[in-house]
């Protein structure tokens, strides 16, 4: 669940989250209003919404996919296509 929802789905006030979380008020106005948080903070409200927003909830799955260096994009498609090259069969 997003944090806005479940903001909205309890009446719950920023600032009591706030005090709740020991997240700044204006921090959490920002995580709010989808900034990115820390992942001590993303843990924090967590643990205050006892799991209904969870640290997933909270963070843009496009950004966990980091782009390789070019070297290790060869590495590692040399390494599947050794892992994974037809077996010699003649002997």
């Amino acid at each position: 669940m997003k944090l806005h929802d479940y903001l909205e789905k309890y009446g719950t006030p920023t600032s009591l989250l706030a005090r709740r979380t020991g997240i700044s008020g204006s921090a959490l106005h920002m995580i709010v209003n989808g900034s990115i948080p820390s992942l001590k903070s993303a843990l924090r409200i967590e643990i205050a919404t006892r799991g209904e927003v969870t640290c997933e909830d909270m963070i843009d799955p496009e950004l966990i996919k980091l782009p390789l260096s070019k070297k290790k994009e060869k590495k590692r498609a040399n390494r599947n296509y050794e892992q994974n090259k037809p077996q010699d069969i003649t002997n």
